[in-house]
Parts: C-alpha cells; structure tokens; sequence
C-alpha cells in the first residue's frame, strides 16, 4: 500500500490531507491518523485491498443518490447523468408516443440522445425521472 492511495480514499471521504495553518506552514495528516479515522468512518484501510474496497463503496455510494425528478436536455444532446447513475446503467426510455426504448447510459454516465421534443419517462436503477427534451428552436 503506498500513501497516495490512501491520501485519495481519505479525499474521497471527504477529508483534508493537506492544509496550510494560522502560521502559513503547509500541514499534513500523517499516514496513521488517516488509517484511524477512515477506520471510524466505517471505511477500512489497514491494507491496499482494504483501501480498494472502500473506495468501491464510496463511489457506489456516490451513484446512489437520487436524481431530480424532472430534468431537461435539448433535443440531439446527451443528458449528463453521471451525478446520480455508474456508466453503462441500463434504463427504459417510455417516450410520449407510448413505445419504449431499452438502452444504457454511456461510458461516460450520460444518457444518449435518443428522444424526440416531448416529456419522456426514465426508469434506471429503480427510479423514475421526468426527462423535458426542448426541440430546436
């Protein structure tokens, strides 16, 4: 295990590693502390494995929040889902029109422009979201 892999686990949990204090020196949280307090946390760091299986929990955790329930894209666009849903999620697209469409969010966690100017329905990964495509002006 090296110390950049947990400085980015810490980060990722939201901790400051580096700061500087009242006296304008740069400060460091040493490799210990962070182990203890990730560990308190409830994300394991004793090892490289243990820091790779928490960082796994904290970006799934990540893409587990819930997305706004109406969101809007311009036709033609990519709708930038990553916020909420891991790349390659697979959805439904229940289009005004009444078909469906069956697909999965890009490598890059948007969802492809697939649908026409309309109030489309999402399902992907247990929720329903409202998706408002504005036509081209």
């Amino acid at each position: 295990m090296n110390n950049e892999q947990l400085e980015r686990l810490a980060t990722e949990a939201g901790l400051s590693v580096h700061w500087v204090d009242a006296n304008a020196r740069p400060q460091t949280v040493s490799p210990d502390v962070l182990r203890k307090v990730l560990e308190a946390l409830g994300y394991p760091a004793e090892n490289g494995e243990a820091i790779d299986a928490s960082l796994l929990s904290l970006q799934n955790a990540s893409h587990g929040k819930s997305a706004p329930p109406l969101l809007t894209v311009d036709t033609d666009s990519n709708l930038d889902l990553s916020e909420w849903f891991a790349p390659q999620t697979p959805f439904t697209l229940h289009l005004e029109d009444g078909s469906s469409l069956d697909a999965r969010l890009t490598a890059s966690g948007e969802l492809p422009a697939l649908a026409p100017p309309g109030y489309q329905q999402l399902e992907i990964a247990g929720q329903h979201l409202t998706i408002a495509v504005a036509p081209k002006t």
